[in-house]
């Protein structure tokens, strides 16, 4: 397999996790991914992904929701508290009420197996991006500064949610969707904005519908209703 894409010195230490108890296309998908020059771990059980997690530091994690020691949702889950660490789920389950939840709970993306290579590539290299931007810091002191929405106190240095000293729980990707509005305060962002911004640069398919669940999951959580408005077949703004 031709390599598509030199890594920088930068890239050569981050790690991407792969958790699957699908010897053949774990081991694929590990292949894959080190074809392209990223430095790999594997995984087959809950418990030896844990194990890496606690040992080294990952940049972005795949994860089958079903592993033969225990219920990938709580990987998802564990990984989601960590700001720095992109989480894609690679699961056979195609059923949308796993795709919604697994996003609720912190996913940043859900890719269907079985999967098209090339696409799967393309989703990881754009994830790693968007990870490597937000460890390295790149905002200004301004996109720093905290903001108010209702009674909460939506604070990007901190990038957690929080009202009364409560802390909301929030995905990544719903604390970035939350952000993204209230830095346009006032302007209507459509979903395919918010898409950029949420999960990265490229096409949004229109039939993806993360930035949807992402917004009503927020207004579930944070207890909203009208701060965030819909406007129909265009996209949300927060007035």
């Amino acid at each position: 397999m031709t390599r598509l894409h030199a890594p920088t010195a930068s890239e050569r230490h981050e790690q991407i996790l792969v958790v699957d108890d699908e010897d053949d296309l774990r081991t694929l998908v590990v292949m894959m991914l080190r074809d392209e020059g990223f430095d790999v771990a594997e995984a087959a059980t809950l418990k030896h992904a844990e194990h890496i997690i606690d040992t080294s530091e990952v940049a972005l994690a795949l994860v089958d929701l079903r592993l033969t020691d225990g219920d990938g949702l709580a990987l998802v889950r564990r990984l989601s508290t960590t700001p720095t660490t992109g989480i894609i789920i690679v699961s056979g389950k195609a059923d949308s009420f796993d795709r919604i939840l697994g996003l609720e709970i912190g996913a940043d993306d859900y890719i269907t197996k079985p999967f098209e290579h090339r696409e799967l590539v393309a989703r990881v290299k754009r994830h790693m991006t968007r990870m490597r931007s937000i460890r390295e810091g790149h905002q200004t002191r301004a996109e720093l500064e905290p903001m108010l929405l209702g009674e909460w106190t939506v604070d990007p240095s901190r990038r957690s949610v929080y009202c009364r000293g409560s802390i909301a729980p929030l995905s990544e990707a719903e604390f970035r969707t939350v952000a993204s509005l209230l830095k346009h305060k006032g302007q209507v962002l459509s979903r395919d904005a918010l898409y950029r911004e949420v999960i990265g640069p490229g096409e949004r398919d229109p039939l993806d519908r993360r930035i949807d669940v992402y917004v009503s999951s927020i207004r579930k959580k944070l207890g909203l209703n009208s701060e965030i408005r819909t406007v129909h077949r265009v996209g949300y703004i927060i007035d």
